[in-house]
């Protein structure tokens, strides 16, 4: 079982990306505008590295990069404050780094939506997913995770516009299942017709389950072994899924989907810990303490030193 970071460290003033925003951006000159993205981007290239290196020191195998490497990508590259060849640039600066021992994934946020009833929404949906493709063949990897988004009144039309709107990213996609509206049984279906892999969140199902319309025809452990089955289909050679803990407990679908500052143990079931050591299995730790519960969690769960299965 190997534990993954998400993005950042708890609090830690060393180990932090920078950005900057379009409005800012929008006061300056063009050429203080140009410089503070090339600043901002730069430090960023720098800062990535640092993250691989303390992920492989600290026996942490995975780790998901942030979506705002270049922040705002599309606006500085329709404006020109970045070049296509300083593009190229940066791009080689990112993929300098030394990746090995560490599983790398990216977590486009919830406005992808390729489900979605708005051609609108589509199109920039797909520009966001080339941009982090652009990333990934840079660094060298292929894994970015998103939602199925809205059902919009008809989620079968919705999941058929979803799957199309996939095939041009089948090689680097997947699906997770999430609280409100696509369920574990929904994203498998999706992740057949799509030829793609399913991360489970045993979180959101949780939650999910909570909806007085939802009732699972399978256990946890038969999701997560269906889901299993789409990573190995999809040729990879292991297995992501995401672990996290209520803020405060399970009530409702909506109030317990705030994650807590750790993990608490018994939310990792047994029957998953034993699964984990029949197929290498990267677990994205969401806890808002960060690397700090990726540790307790370890000395919890006896994982020290963490092994890595890459």
């Amino acid at each position: 079982m190997n534990l993954g970071l998400c993005c950042l460290l708890h609090n830690n003033k060393e180990y932090k990306f920078r950005t900057y925003t379009k409005a800012r951006l929008e006061r300056l000159t063009f050429d203080e505008a140009r410089a503070n993205v090339h600043e901002v981007v730069w430090h960023n290239t720098e800062m990535l590295g640092r993250f691989f290196d303390y992920c492989r020191e600290n026996n942490i195998p995975s780790y998901r990069l942030s979506s705002d490497l270049i922040p705002h990508f599309k606006y500085i590259t329709e404006r020109g404050l970045v070049t296509k060849p300083e593009l190229q640039t940066f791009l080689r600066a990112f993929g300098s780094h030394d990746t090995s021992g560490v599983c790398l994934s990216m977590h486009p946020g919830q406005h992808v939506s390729i489900g979605s009833n708005k051609p609108e929404v589509i199109a920039n949906s797909k520009e966001d997913l080339r941009y982090h493709k652009l990333l990934q063949d840079a660094i060298g990897f292929k894994e970015m995770n998103i939602h199925g988004g809205g059902a919009y009144g008809d989620k079968p039309a919705a999941k058929e516009r979803w799957i199309e709107s996939a095939a041009e990213f089948k090689d680097y996609l997947t699906i997770e299942n999430d609280e409100l509206t696509y369920s574990i049984d929904d994203c498998l279906e999706i992740a057949e017709a799509a030829g793609i892999p399913v991360t489970f969140d045993l979180h959101h199902h949780r939650c999910h389950q909570l909806k007085e319309d939802y009732t699972p025809q399978k256990t946890e452990e038969e999701y997560y072994r269906l889901a299993r089955q789409t990573w190995i289909d999809s040729g990879r050679d292991y297995q992501r899924m995401h672990i996290s803990t209520p803020r405060d407990t399970y009530t409702t679908p909506a109030k317990s989907r705030p994650h807590h500052e750790y993990i608490t143990p018994t939310d990792i079931p047994v029957w998953l810990q034993e699964a984990a050591k029949e197929f290498p299995l990267h677990i994205d730790v969401e806890a808002k303490a960060k690397e700090k519960a990726i540790f307790q969690l370890s000395e919890d769960l006896d994982l020290h030193p963490q092994k890595v299965l890459v």
